[in-house]
């Protein structure tokens, strides 16, 4: 049995164990900080007034459509531009590599497969064979999509205006599946060194709208120029066709893009005007730094990062309530700058996807409902032959920058919203139009579409046929003309005959109903 001695022992041994471990923890943590502190001391911080002396003789990598990958020096002398062809083929998405010494591209060859090569700039020799193949499906819509090469070689990013993003391993040729956004960034040449700008595009170009009665959306393209903080945009230019590429350049503030197949160069963010160099896409400065010099400039995700600023549908900037709404052709979001915040929409009853529709195309912010705050009206496109939207949504926006769904209409056949003054009281009431989507896939059944009328009562849009039964006259005359041909040829209508006659009955119980 131990004496009370040899307990004492073994417990003050303990203790000095502890504190013996405590202080190695303590220790290596202030190690650990202190390392991490020096190591952020020696990233360059970058003087604001460098950007106002544009670096000399930039270097443009470009491609021509079916002609090939040239380089060339911008300069305001046309003479004194000499554009230097490197391939010829039908090549793609030409990407530098960190040390400005080769660049990778894609090469389409005749079986409709994109080879990934590798040009050895230093030589002027294109390096024999090919990296990795991959189809049309890997890389969708390649002519209107941003595609890029990492710097290193291993991955092809695709930003897609209608699929999204998607990462392509080189090694293995294989999709990879959920590849972080901020990691998508690192890949692109879309930020200034010190990740205090960067570019991006607004792009809905869908000569279409489903909600009437308000402002038509522009269908137009637009190349924005912003602070990574999200404080400042400036619109540098706009086209009625995808901005074919944009790139920053590595070398100091200046940026290069293509719009309508000509490339364009900003030889200075101090003041932003575009010169146009020569036809062709797909623009990538030359690195020109030493990548000793190159790797003191540390890249920072920003606050935002999760959300794909590289497929822009619409945004709306409310600077009085720090709040920036965007979206893509398929999601929709929230930024708030004052806390750096990004919250996707989901719908209430469906909250493990953000997914709200497939094409965006009406964007707009009006007081529709006459409360005096402006609500935003949203409406996304199934695509294909569909005539009318599968999503209609309108949202209030409150200050917290939560989006509160005020009305939601989800039909993909004949889906419409017009606003209209029906009573002449000043106030304009919705219409909802939309076809069954039971009769959806009878063609005879096209035009036969019901209308909901609805009104605001001050908390929500609420359905109110009844008190505009009159107004359902012509539609029952229609339903009777259908019934009418039904009848003639059953065969043609087959089931549909039910839908029909149910759609008599609802438009007689509202006209019964103004009877009563």
């Amino acid at each position: 049995m131990k004496t009370k001695k040899q307990r004492l022992n073994y417990f003050t041994i303990s203790i000095v164990l502890v504190v013996i471990v405590a202080i190695v923890g303590i220790s290596w943590y202030g190690i650990s900080s202190l390392v991490s502190t020096i190591q952020e001391q020696l990233y360059t911080v970058e003087d604001e007034s460098l950007f106002l002396s544009p670096p000399q003789s930039e270097e443009i990598l470009y491609r021509k459509l079916n002609e090939g990958i040239f380089i060339i020096t911008p300069s305001i002398d046309e003479e004194a531009q000499v554009a230097v062809k490197l391939t010829s083929g039908e090549d793609y998405a030409p990407s530098w590599n960190n040390a400005g010494n080769g660049f990778y591209f894609l090469r389409k060859t005749d079986t409709s497969l994109f080879n990934l090569m590798y040009f050895n700039y230093d030589e002027h020799i294109l390096q024999p064979g090919f990296i990795q193949s991959f189809t049309e499906l890997d890389i969708p819509n390649i002519d209107s999509s941003f595609v890029r090469i990492s710097p290193d070689g291993k991955h092809v990013i695709v930003s897609s205006y209608d699929w999204g993003i998607s990462v392509l391993n080189v090694e293995s040729g294989k999709l990879i599946p959920d590849f972080p956004m901020d990691k998508v960034y690192q890949c692109l040449d879309i930020f200034s060194r010190n990740n205090k700008f960067f570019l991006f595009t607004q792009t809905n170009l869908y000569d279409k709208q489903f909600i009437y009665g308000v402002s038509k959306p522009d269908p137009s393209a637009n190349l924005y120029f912003a602070t990574s903080s999200l404080e400042t945009f400036i619109n540098v230019d706009k086209s009625m066709d995808f901005f074919n590429g944009y790139s920053f350049s590595s070398n100091g503030y200046t940026f290069s893009y293509s719009k309508d197949d000509t490339i364009y160069y900003v030889d200075s963010i101090a003041n932003i005007k575009p010169l146009a160099v020569t036809k062709g896409c797909s623009p990538d400065i030359r690195p020109t730094m030493t990548l000793k010099k190159l790797n003191q400039y540390k890249w920072k995700p920003p606050f935002w990062s999760n959300f794909d600023f590289t497929n822009v549908a619409n945004f709306l900037s409310l600077k009085e309530k720090n709040i920036i709404v965007v979206s893509t052709p398929h999601e929709l979001a929230t930024i708030d700058t004052s806390n750096e915040s990004l919250t996707f929409y989901y719908d209430d009853k469906e909250k493990e996807t953000s997914y709200l529709g497939w094409k965006l195309i009406d964007f707009l912010y009006e007081d529709v409902n006459l409360d005096n705050e402006p609500e935003l009206l949203v409406s996304w496109w199934p695509g294909g032959d569909e005539v009318g939207a599968e999503r209609i949504s309108f949202f209030s926006i409150l200050p917290n920058g939560i989006l509160k769904e005020q009305y939601v209409s989800r039909y993909a056949h004949k889906n419409l919203i017009s606003f209209k003054d029906l009573n002449g009281d000043g106030i304009k009431e919705l219409l909802n139009i939309y076809l069954d989507a039971s009769g959806g896939e009878s063609s005879n059944l096209e035009n036969l579409y019901w209308e909901d009328i609805l009104i605001w009562n001050g908390k929500e849009w609420k359905i109110s046929n009844h008190q505009f039964s009159d107004k359902y006259e012509k539609l029952k005359e229609s339903y009777e003309v259908f019934l009418v041909e039904a009848i003639k040829k059953p065969d043609d209508y087959g089931k549909s005959l039910n839908l029909i006659k149910t759609l008599l009955d609802k438009v007689d119980s509202l006209l019964n109903y103004k009877e009563k």
